[in-house]
């Protein structure tokens, strides 16, 4: 029976291993780095979808039996009288870019709910999401979404 010697030569990674795995590394980042740009705009497009849906559902219980229905809803109101999580302040640099969400063009019968200071890309998926179930649009960064 032949017993095995150590092999001394065996002292660790040597230099091009060295670089193979920082190469891997540098490749694992790229592509990670890559797939979150969308991720972060899906990710906001969703805030501003969730933001809209609550806000309508919320104002629609709250302009129930009132005489000028959405005519004088205000975020700050509907925050004041917990209609809408404090989340939404006064509506001023509270949405998800730090622009605000309005209701001032609002009338009786129909509630136009609008953020102001979105970036343009998300804006624009927003309102096309909307536009399939109500009246929505995207101009100069403001979503404007209309409900009745």
């Amino acid at each position: 029976m032949k017993t095995l010697k150590p092999n001394n030569n065996q002292k660790g990674f040597t230099l091009i291993e060295v670089f193979v795995v920082l190469a891997i590394i540098f490749i694992g980042i790229t592509i990670v780095a890559g797939n979150t740009q969308p991720a972060m705009a899906d990710s906001k497009e969703n805030q501003y979808s969730t933001a809209i849906s609550i806000i309508i559902s919320k104002a629609r219980s709250k302009a129930q039996g009132e005489s000028d229905g959405y005519a004088s809803l205000t975020i700050q109101e509907m925050v004041d009288e917990e209609y809408l999580p404090l989340s939404f302040g006064d509506g001023s640099g509270t949405n998800p870019d730090g622009g605000d969400w309005d209701l001032s063009q609002s009338t009786v019968n129909q509630l136009i709910v609008r953020a102001t200071g979105t970036q343009q890309s998300v804006c624009e998926r927003v309102a096309k999401k909307y536009a399939l179930e109500t009246t929505a649009s995207c101009s100069s960064g403001t979503i404007s979404v209309s409900a009745n």
